[in-house]
Order: structure tokens, then C-alpha cells, then sequence
């Protein structure tokens, strides 16, 4: 079903028709295309770091990038989980409505580290109440058969 009904991410996730190999090298030249105009634009608000983030957050959830996010989702009828097909119903009205919060991370002492969670929204929705009991668990490595948590920071207090 990936392949056939979702052919532009098969094209990306599974070039050549495979999925990818661990440690294999991954390339998403139109994304990479996409950062690099990002940047480009943002980058021409001056050179204060504040000003150029706020310039891509305005890019990517008001601008161009919402605008083609909106066309691509309209543009056909998917299927999805219920087994029926469906045009797209994100909006670059429903974009520019949004905005990103900060927030403090969940941290917790483990072994003279500070273990830094997201919130249960992140896509990693786990983080041992106890760090404790992820005794094996090592902050670096080369991710390849290693135990690992993830998108967790570690931090040396």
C-alpha cells in the first residue's frame, strides 16, 4: 500500500523501491531544496540569530512553504486508515493559525547527568520515570545495535 497509494513518499523513504539499510546514507534532496531556500530568505533579514529564526518560522508557517504544504494536500485524494480516499484537509490557513510554544523540558539526575525529556507530545512518548532503570543505557555511540534513548539529551551537570 505504501508504494502504491503513497507513491511521492515511496519515492523519498524507498528510492529504487527498498527501504533503507541502517547506517546507509539517506538523502532528501527536495527537502534539503526546501531548507536551503529557508535559510536563503531568513538569512536576508540581517544577522541577528533572533530576527533569521523568526523570519523562517514566518516562511515556513505563513509563507511559501504553507502555501505549497496546502496545494500538495489538495491536489489528490489518498487513502487512508479508513480503507477510503481522501483529499488532504490541512490548510495554510490552518498553518499560519498555529504557533510553537517553548517549554521546560522533564529533566531528572541520573549518575552526574541531567536527563532531558520533551513532553509526552514528542514523538518519543517514554522516559523511564527512574532513569535508574535504564542502567545499560549509554548518552552516545554509534546508534547502530546500541541501546539508546531516544530523543533524550544527556547532559553532564
Amino acid at each position: 500500500m505504501f508504494t502504491t497509494e503513497w507513491t511521492s513518499s515511496a519515492a523519498v523513504y524507498m528510492p529504487d523501491g527498498k527501504p533503507p539499510v541502517p547506517g546507509e546514507l539517506f538523502r532528501s534532496p527536495k527537502l534539503a531544496e526546501t531548507y536551503a531556500r529557508i535559510l536563503k530568505e531568513a538569512s536576508a533579514v540581517g544577522a541577528d540569530r533572533e530576527q533569521q529564526i523568526e523570519a523562517a518560522r514566518r516562511i515556513f508557517y505563513k509563507g511559501w512553504v504553507a502555501e505549497e504544504m496546502e496545494r500538495f494536500a489538495s491536489s489528490f485524494a489518498a487513502m487512508d486508515a479508513s480503507g477510503q480516499r481522501h483529499k488532504g484537509v490541512l490548510t495554510a490557513h490552518d498553518m499560519a493559525s498555529w504557533e510553537a510554544t517553548y517549554e521546560k523540558p522533564l529533566t531528572h539526575p541520573y549518575r552526574g547527568w541531567t536527563v532531558a525529556k520533551a513532553g509526552p507530545w514528542a514523538q518519543s512518548p517514554a522516559l523511564p520515570p527512574d532513569p535508574g532503570a535504564a542502567r545499560g543505557l549509554r548518552p552516545r555511540g554509534d546508534g547502530h545495535g546500541e541501546p539508546r534513548l531516544s530523543s533524550t539529551t544527556w547532559s553532564r551537570r
